[in-house]
């Protein structure tokens, strides 16, 4: 779905090991992607 928008899914290291604490029993996955061609 992000590939078909034009986004640049940023799937290997260290992206791929990104986790968020939301609370105790929850933690979330972070999904990372950016719009090729463009430079922070």
């Amino acid at each position: 779905m992000l590939a078909a928008a034009g986004l640049e899914v940023l799937d290997d290291l260290p992206y791929d090991a990104f986790c968020h604490r939301v609370d105790q029993p929850i933690q979330r996955d972070i999904l990372v992607a950016s719009r090729p061609g463009r430079t922070a």
